[in-house]
């Protein structure tokens, strides 16, 4: 049933001194005449090809959809050469910008900040802007966006940080030490080694057609409860390598990324919106590729794919070849839309625990990943630590096999992932968004869920210790179905069944408690 909640210098060696010093001064005139200043032109090129022609400020996109995010288009996905004026794009507040992302991406602060003087000196235009072509030996400043730089229209509800923060704290630090007795060359594949694993995500704009790529999950996650698509990871980066840029244009909605700072600045001069790094990209490895449609209006003008069947076919079409946009450790990813992992069930009230939906849902869980197979319900909760001032903080407050008045007959995330610890490799992901609890499943890992009695509306009681809501209720996810919207549940009280994605968030929501059997 579903919780009833109630209230080496020596002496004598002076013979040393003269000579020492004599060899000390040509050294430093022999130091002075060497020592020019390097300038930025002259670092080292990254072997990039940028091949650029005409950014517009309108354009429009090749739907690539979800489970094709590593795989060519059909015949039937090419747009040849589209023209149609009308696409709905979703305006700027519906983008979320990744200079404004918020380190608590889980609470969703409102963060809008002022936009840059500059920016709004920029005039808005919709006609094609020429941008200057990016040579093979133009030098990509690595340069670190400033605040100012980074300004940029939010949403209401927003959350703010740099996105390219991750990256760059990721990066390893080891390739910059001291290589003492080792080659350069092991040196390299050391440092390589331990380079970070990044993943890129890729999100699709059904209405506007935009996909967009970012490293923030917390962007993804915001931008999916919009309505965007989550095609998966589009490729992989290590933290290491040239900044990529990213910019945006308030017109059409469209993003845009370039590692040329001469072309980055020449959009900003055009109305476009410096967004910061991106992420960093490596100067050799897996290329993708950039194409253009000329005659495309809208957000989308310019798409970007590792599959050079899908470049070669498009530019068949009337796409014009943009050549190497950047380079990528890796490559993509598609995400699944449906999982059922199809735990186990167990009836909390036939074992007689009417208030033992806790251990039930982290028994099912811990069973469906091959853990505690010699317990069942009652042998689990003999081992289930008890609170000793009801507090569910602590652990189990009251007892689970009767209705206790006056008490909060639970036990938190925190304290059942720890005694779930004791039998598997389980976490307390409290905080975590539905896309992430929907990434667990897609790993094959069910997660316990806090939510309400038939996800009604909550009830809320006080207590010393704090709010609980009375008619809170525990069950295992263990699926769910993006094609219509529901999700899978493996309830102790009420069996296993399909609920609508509407009601589960909203009841998930309420404190966003999960714990995750891995």
């Amino acid at each position: 049933m579903e919780k009833k909640r109630f209230k080496m210098y020596k002496k004598g060696k002076n013979w040393l001194i003269a000579p020492i010093i004599f060899l000390g001064v040509l050294s430093a005139i022999g130091f002075a005449a060497d020592n020019t200043e390097v300038h930025a032109d002259e670092i080292e090129t990254p072997q990039v090809q940028q091949v650029v022609e005409k950014v517009p400020v309108s354009s429009e996109s090749l739907d690539v959809p979800a489970e094709k995010v590593s795989a060519p288009l059909s015949e039937d996905e090419i747009k040849d050469n589209p023209t149609n004026e009308s696409v709905q794009v979703m305006s700027e507040e519906a983008v979320l910008s990744q200079a404004e992302l918020a380190a608590n991406v889980a609470e969703e602060q409102v963060n809008t900040e002022a936009q840059n003087s500059d920016e709004a000196k920029n005039p808005k235009t919709e006609e094609s802007v020429e941008v200057e072509t990016t040579e093979p030996t133009e030098e990509v400043q690595a340069e670190t966006a400033t605040s100012s730089e980074n300004t940029v229209d939010v949403p209401a509800k927003s959350v703010a940080t740099q996105a390219s923060q991750p990256a760059e704290k990721q990066a390893t630090s080891s390739s910059t030490q001291a290589t003492t007795q080792t080659s350069p060359a092991a040196a390299s594949r050391a440092a390589t080694a331990k380079a970070a694993r990044i993943a890129i995500y890729r999100v699709y704009n059904p209405n506007s057609g935009e996909h967009l790529h970012t490293m923030n999950a917390g962007e993804r996650d915001y931008l999916v409860r919009l309505g965007w698509r989550n095609e998966g990871i589009s490729m992989y980066v290590d933290g290491t390598g040239n900044d990529l840029y990213r910019l945006y244009n308030p017109n059409s909605g469209e993003h845009f990324y370039t590692l040329g700072a001469k072309e980055r600045d020449n959009l900003k001069k055009h109305g476009w919106r410096y967004e910061g790094i991106a992420w960093k990209t490596p100067k050799s490895g897996q290329p993708m590729y950039r194409v253009f449609n000329p005659n495309a209006r809208g957000a989308g003008s310019h798409h970007y794919t590792m599959l050079l069947s899908e470049r070669n076919a498009l530019v068949k079409r009337g796409w014009r070849n943009e050549g190497i946009a950047w380079y990528t450790s890796g490559g993509s990813q598609s995400v699944a839309s449906y999982v059922l992992l199809n735990a186990p069930y167990i009836n909390q009230n036939s074992s007689g625990y009417p208030m033992g939906c806790e251990a039930a849902s982290l028994l099912q869980a811990l069973q469906k990943k091959g853990y505690a197979k010699n317990y069942n319900l009652k042998s689990f909760i003999k081992e289930m630590p008890l609170s000793s001032n009801n507090n569910p903080n602590n652990g189990f407050a009251g007892k689970p096999d009767k209705i206790m008045n006056n008490v909060y007959q639970s036990i938190y995330a925190k304290p059942l992932a720890q005694w779930g610890n004791k039998y598997g490799k389980v976490a307390d992901i409290s905080g975590s968004s539905v896309e992430t609890l929907k990434d667990e499943l897609r790993k094959g890992n069910p997660v316990v869920v806090y939510v309400t009695g038939n996800y009604a509306k909550p009830v809320y009681g006080k207590y010393w210790w704090g709010t609980g809501i009375d008619n809170a209720h525990i069950v295992t996810l263990d699926g769910f179905n993006e094609s219509n919207n529901t999700y899978h549940i493996s309830d102790p009280n009420s069996g296993k069944y399909w609920v609508s994605a509407s009601k589960f968030e909203a009841s998930y929501s309420l404190r966003k408690s999960a714990v995750v059997v891995r």
